[in-house]
């Protein structure tokens, strides 16, 4: 669409599925080259794919498969993140453990694996995580919060990255400790300004 929401180029279907209803959550990016990218879940698979676009929506990369799950590690609810140079940063609920963790991935400008998948959580325990939200600063990295069980309830944690995937420090609470006696859940993170990120969570 256009300034006035006059539609400039026609619909346009990217994947389709017999069942009709599995392929959910679709997620639109951009980058500061001009690139389009929509992220989606296949539900019955626990599938995440990647297509990219130029512009004009002319296609520029087919839909990828961005997690694996060869060891039955499926992906549940995502979020996604790009930086300037078209890299993305990718997080998701994975199922392939004993209890949901969140696992991160960062693709190249080629959308090729230059990084995971990997756990995002410094806390080895079997507690579940759910909901991660990502955001990226491009000068630093970026952050990742989730729900987080291992206090018994849920809370929100964090945990910073440098713009390879390495870690800053270990898990934080957003919550200040002691936890909360009242639960926290579905934190949404953003980055705003110079090395100012904000999250927001219902309670």
């Amino acid at each position: 669409f256009d300034s006035v929401a006059l539609p400039t180029v026609a619909n346009q279907m990217i994947a389709g599925s017999s069942v009709g209803n599995d392929l959910i959550e679709p997620q639109i990016l951009s980058d500061a080259r001009g690139k389009v990218y929509l992220l989606f879940r296949d539900l019955s698979a626990g599938e995440l794919f990647i297509a990219r676009f130029n512009a004009d929506l002319s296609a520029d990369l087919p839909a990828l498969l961005i997690n694996d799950t060869a060891l039955g590690a499926f992906a549940g609810p995502f979020d996604a993140a790009v930086f300037p140079d078209g890299r993305v940063a990718v997080v998701w609920e994975n199922y392939g453990s004993s209890a949901p963790t969140i696992s991160l991935c960062i693709l190249d400008s080629t959308m090729t694996s230059a990084l995971g998948s990997v756990a995002v959580p410094s806390d080895a325990g079997a507690t579940q995580k759910w909901v991660p939200s990502i955001a990226i600063d491009p000068a630093t990295g970026f952050v990742v919060a989730w729900e987080d069980y291992r206090s018994g309830q849920a809370d929100i944690f964090a945990r910073q990255f440098d713009g390879a995937g390495t870690p800053v420090g270990v898990d934080f609470s957003i919550v200040p400790s002691p936890a909360s006696d009242d639960p926290q859940y579905e934190p949404q993170v953003a980055f705003c300004g110079s090395d100012k990120y904000v999250i927001g969570w219902l309670d």
